[in-house]
């Protein structure tokens, strides 16, 4: 099988969330809208759909229409990584073979974790996966969710395929072991950090390739990014400063961050609604009215570069 050169996945990768109208269905206008802000506004890739795309509730034809989406709109314009994710090898392989088909450019794939998997039955896993793709593969260390993806497993899948070419780790104080992936798989990994890129400055520091934070805020993202990597600390600490707030509160509840994430893009004008499929997380007024300061501090301090 004729491997795909993979383009290169580097600096901020948001996750594209899945936008629903008032009634749940997908909002495919908005869907559209999404991804062109976030390439506009400097992504360096995109990827969905995945925890922040609320693919857990979506259908298995849902699944695909995101994804084709997510591709058409894409148009070239930044890499997507078409996350792949189910609960069955059989289920990844029909999402990678339909992802391919409509011209992702790189497969992510969650670590199972639905119930404790020892580490020769992940690498057995992904080796599947690799050897039944063109595409690049990304793994996703979902650390939040139970599963765990062991550093020694990702680099001999590095060694043992030829796309085993990337990984997502999520949770807190990855620096040293992104600096050991680097080191032990030569540069041949692409590094990315999820947890909302709240670890983005360690990220910079340590040479790790991208973040994966919401869409939402990926202007201050790239802001951030850049700066840390151009040595300007106090551009970029104050960068951070801006999405902070409302990034830490996100990160305490996923279904939180489904409503934040939307919140802010509705503000933005970008989708036209917020909801959040059930079963979801009834957002308290107290942490609503918390969510609109943050958010009024935000767009002043976004507007005041």
């Amino acid at each position: 099988m004729k491997l795909i050169h993979p383009p290169k996945l580097k600096g901020v990768l948001p996750v594209i969330p899945t936008p629903f109208h008032p009634d749940g269905e997908i909002d495919e206008k908005g869907l559209r809208a999404i991804v062109d802000f976030a390439i506009q506004q400097g992504a360096g890739g995109i990827c969905s759909p995945m925890f922040a795309s609320e693919f857990y509730k979506l259908s298995e034809e849902e699944i695909r229409l995101v994804t084709r989406v997510v591709v058409e709109q894409a148009r070239g314009r930044a890499p997507v990584v078409a996350q792949c994710n189910h609960t069955s090898l059989r289920g990844v392989l029909a999402r990678v073979q339909y992802a391919e088909s409509v011209g992702a450019d790189w497969i992510g794939v969650l670590v199972p974790c639905l119930f404790p998997i020892k580490a020769p039955d992940i690498e057995r896993f992904y080796i599947e996966i690799c050897r039944n793709t063109r595409l690049p593969v990304l793994a996703q260390d979902a650390d939040y969710a139970g599963g765990l993806l062991p550093s020694e497993v990702l680099v001999r899948l590095c060694r043992k395929t030829n796309n085993f070419r990337g990984v997502k780790l999520e949770g807190a104080l990855n620096g040293p072991r992104f600096e050991m992936l680097r080191r032990e798989t030569h540069g041949r990994l692409a590094l990315t950090s999820g947890w909302a890129g709240l670890d983005i400055f360690d990220a910079v520091s340590r040479g790790v390739d991208g973040v994966v934070p919401g869409a939402a805020m990926t202007p201050t993202y790239v802001k951030c990014w850049n700066a840390f990597k151009r040595g300007q600390s106090d551009r970029g600490f104050r960068a951070m400063e801006t999405f902070m707030p409302l990034a830490t509160l996100a990160m305490q509840n996923l279904e939180l961050l489904h409503y934040i994430e939307k919140y802010m893009l509705t503000r933005l004008g970008v989708i036209a609604s917020d909801h959040v499929r059930e079963p979801t997380l009834r957002v308290e007024e107290g942490y609503r009215r918390q969510i609109r300061q943050m958010a009024d501090r935000y767009f002043k301090a976004a507007k005041g570069g």
